[in-house]
């Protein structure tokens, strides 16, 4: 967070790729949020099913061990 605060991108994604793109996703979605009642339509949040939510589960934990792994050390910062 703090490389990303700072504005140095190049930085923070060599650090955590899934941190930044998480943080994305995040920034897309209350952006998708705040404009839905800018336009004064309801406020719908986020919901995401339970597939999805295993399936991001399986990217994170995929994503921490290969982290440790000699073929995924280019993800370790």
């Amino acid at each position: 967070m703090n490389l990303l605060t700072r504005g140095d991108f190049a930085a923070a994604v060599s650090s955590n790729l899934l941190a930044v793109a998480l943080v994305a996703l995040g920034v897309v979605a209350w952006l998708v949020w705040l404009g839905r009642r800018a336009r004064g339509l309801p406020a719908r949040y986020l919901t995401w099913s339970a597939r999805t939510v295993t399936a991001l589960g399986v990217v994170a934990a995929v994503f921490g061990i290969a982290r440790l792994t000699p073929w995924g050390a280019w993800l370790a910062p």
